[in-house]
């Protein structure tokens, strides 16, 4: 891993969610189900894609609204 753009990646992570301090729960959500998902590459996709799914399912709820 790139240091120097793991340590840019992070800094600008934390402006980001100084800007938006509503997502920081979500953000902590998210690094606590990679932490439990391991190292292993497999396992964290897995999690990103059920992540990624539930903002959907979410998302596609908060548009019903609309109809």
């Amino acid at each position: 891993m790139d240091t120097e753009a793991y340590f840019k990646a992070k800094v600008a992570l934390s402006q980001f969610l100084e800007e938006h301090p509503n997502l920081r729960e979500k953000q902590e959500m998210i690094e606590e189900s990679l932490r439990k998902a391991g190292k292993g590459t497999e396992n964290r996709l897995t999690v990103i894609r059920s992540l990624m799914m539930a903002s959907l399912i979410e998302l596609n709820e908060a548009l019903k609204k609309f109809k």
